[in-house]
């Protein structure tokens, strides 16, 4: 799962869906192929009393077994 803070701009919630489906529709042995895609609450600690404030973008991906990135420049 990625996210990322969202820019409270007015036509966000559209732009970010199109994003999204765009992404969908990728289909290639090198991508990652995503899933789902949303706008939600920010993420927090499960311990935490309330949750941050603002939305965020989440874009759900398929798990893949291997290397990170930082490993993989490291090497």
């Amino acid at each position: 799962v990625k996210t990322l803070s969202a820019t409270g701009e007015p036509d966000e919630e559209r732009r970010f869906a199109e994003f999204g489906r765009l992404l969908q529709s990728l289909t290639h042995p090198n991508l990652v192929r995503v899933q789902a895609f949303f706008l939600g609450p920010a993420p927090h600690a499960a311990e935490a009393a309330a949750a941050a404030a603002g939305l965020h973008r989440y874009v759900v991906m398929d798990y893949v077994e291997g290397r990170t990135l930082v490993e993989w420049v490291e090497e």
